[in-house]
């Protein structure tokens, strides 16, 4: 099973991914960490007030779900992969319907604290 952390460029438990601020109950963001080539890339979400993070990959065919510097298609709690519109919930990353469907998103444990939002331990 892959985890978040085996990804390339994973920052460690402790690095703060975004201001609370920045995402509003049922948005949606991608960012990215880091530099080229090992830049890590995230989605995260606000579903019922809580944040959920995942990696930037849809399992499909292993690519990101959203080419970067351009915004995720969303719809009301769901994450839409750009490519071949895989369907994911946001609450839990559960691909419900496309070519991906059973499969899940990686989830990346997170904690949110102090008006921010990091990656737990």
């Amino acid at each position: 099973m892959i985890i978040w952390s085996d990804f390339p460029g994973a920052p460690p438990p402790g690095a703060k991914l975004l201001d609370s601020a920045d995402l509003a109950e049922g948005g949606v963001r991608q960012i990215s960490l880091g530099e080229k080539p090992q830049r890590f890339a995230a989605v995260l979400a606000r579903v019922d007030g809580d944040v959920r993070a995942y990696v930037n990959l849809c399992p499909h065919f292993r690519i990101p779900l959203a080419v970067e510097g351009r915004e995720l298609t969303v719809s009301p709690g769901i994450i839409w992969c750009a490519f071949h519109s895989a369907q994911f919930r946001a609450r839990d990353g559960h691909c419900i319907d496309g070519p991906a469907k059973g499969a899940d998103l990686t989830p990346i444990p997170i904690i949110e604290k102090d008006g921010g939002v990091f990656i737990s331990s």
